[in-house]
């Protein structure tokens, strides 16, 4: 946990005070594993773009420069589970923190989070910092 705090640290003067100009994912695995009454599992990498010109790779437990050529895909709600909005975009990153179990969460101007989690394969939250703290504490 200390090592994730440390290069979270590292990496916020870089990315604190810009824009985030769009959320994307990489194309979605064709792995996933099938078990009963549970939908299938899936694994990708989640994308921040700052202010249209920089890219970074958004994980649970990282924020790294992204250099990839990798095809992108915008995070939508026909995905997700985001609002039709998408009214994180054009926002500043406020900060970035980690909590107890080493997951990072990006914090934007109005306060609303993102997270990459991996519960069950990798997912993408985008709700009120708050929600996202409390759900984790149950």
């Amino acid at each position: 946990m200390k090592s994730v705090t440390k290069e979270i640290e590292a990496i916020k003067p870089s990315v604190v005070g810009r824009t985030l100009t769009n959320l994307y994912h990489t194309k979605l695995s064709e792995k996933f594993e099938l078990l009963p009454g549970v939908s299938h599992v899936l694994y990708f990498r989640t994308i921040i773009e700052l202010d249209h010109t920089e890219h970074y790779d958004f994980w649970k437990s990282y924020l790294n420069k992204w250099n990839s050529t990798e095809q992108l895909f915008p995070v939508s709600n026909e995905q997700w589970d985001v609002p039709d909005s998408r009214f994180f975009i054009g926002q500043k990153v406020k900060d970035i923190k980690v909590d107890h179990h080493g997951q990072v969460y990006l914090i934007l101007e109005n306060d609303i989070a993102i997270e990459h989690t991996i519960d069950y394969g990798d997912g993408i939250r985008i709700k009120p910092f708050k929600e996202l703290i409390e759900a984790e504490e149950r």
